[in-house]
């Protein structure tokens, strides 16, 4: 918009300044009246057409809405604070982690950074508690310096139905060896190269979560018209959120709320290892995992050892999430460095 104002002014400089005195030497001479009053006119018009271009930008250019856009019911997107939310103990959406996750980002649950990297971290759990993936010691040479002695054992993560999960198991093994045994260091360097790749399956899990959805019931498509370029109309396809889907997101901060204030419940309640072991997994999509797992283990000590999530397995399915995350992150930034 400023360069396209930069250059009526310029032209408009022209006109004023530069062709006056030219014509004067010349043609003009003989045709002053006649001159003068088509600059007036051109200069009029230019003046007309800069303001519109400044207070009326929607005519010129259209409107800037595209088809996608959220639009949320009268409840807006704003859910209260923690104070003002109860407990709450059930996980909405636990057979559904592409809704959780849409939810949570678009609630402002959690900070999109932090909710792709548990994202990561939850699938990770989940799978353990499955069975379909297993922490393992990798072996070390005598002039081995590894960071840690363990990797993922992905050699059981076959048949996997969930369409966000199956393209998450793709990218594990294209980062592993040959023997399907994936370190740290090397799922590390594999975001680092395949940031692009990442990047897509976190936008594929958000339109995931959005046609979940959609399906559910919470979200409902329409068309609307909007301004087009100089004055036309175009349609555009909007997402409405039922206001239903707002009192989905308070369940989940309340989920959320009980995950890190656990302590604080003045009852004492039973917990099974299988209900301890969900918690796990949907505290690290809520980035709440370390306060939640402190303060369980001092109430229940001994749920760790009834449980496949012992203390090792735990920072190790998480910390490779995050070592993955944390080089995605920096090379996508350098991205945006080299292109400002």
């Amino acid at each position: 918009m400023k360069k396209i104002n930069f250059c009526l002014f310029f032209v408009l400089t022209f006109l004023l300044f530069i062709f006056p005195v030219k014509a004067y030497n010349s043609w003009a001479v003989s045709h002053y009246a006649f001159v003068s009053g088509l600059i007036g006119v051109v200069c009029f018009f230019l003046i007309i057409g800069i303001v519109c271009l400044q207070k009326h930008d929607d005519w010129n250019f259209g409107s800037q809405r595209d088809s996608g856009e959220i639009k949320f019911g009268k409840k807006g997107k704003a859910l209260p604070e923690y104070e003002a939310i109860k407990y709450f103990r059930d996980i909405p959406f636990e057979e559904d982690l592409a809704a959780f996750y849409w939810i949570c980002l678009n609630y402002d649950i959690v900070l999109e950074a932090k909710l792709k990297k548990g994202l990561m971290g939850a699938i990770i759990l989940k799978w353990i508690k499955e069975g379909k993936v297993s922490v393992v010691e990798t072996a070390k040479g005598i002039l081995d310096f590894k960071d840690n002695d363990y990797a993922l054992d992905l050699n059981n993560l076959k048949n996997i139905s969930d369409p966000v999960e199956k393209s998450f198991s793709e990218l594990l093994l294209k980062a592993s060896s040959e023997n399907n045994i994936l370190e740290a260091n090397e799922f590390k360097k594999w975001c680092s190269y395949n940031h692009s790749e990442l990047g897509d399956w976190f936008y594929f899990v958000k339109k995931s979560g959005l046609s979940s959805l959609k399906e559910k019931g919470y979200i409902t498509a329409s068309t609307e018209k909007v301004n087009g370029r100089y004055g036309s109309k175009r349609t555009i396809i909007v997402n409405n959120v039922s206001d239903k889907l707002w009192y989905e997101g308070l369940k989940i901060k309340g989920l959320k709320k009980f995950l890190l204030y656990f302590s604080l419940i003045n009852e004492k309640e039973y917990f099974d290892v299988h209900l301890w072991e969900k918690y796990m997994i949907f505290s690290s999509l809520l980035n709440v995992t370390q306060k939640f797992q402190e303060q369980f283990e001092n109430l229940y000590p001994k749920i760790n050892g009834d449980s496949i999530f012992d203390i090792d397995t735990i920072n190790y399915g998480l910390g490779i999430a995050e070592l993955g995350y944390i080089s995605y992150e920096q090379e996508c930034e350098e991205e945006v460095k080299k292109e400002e």
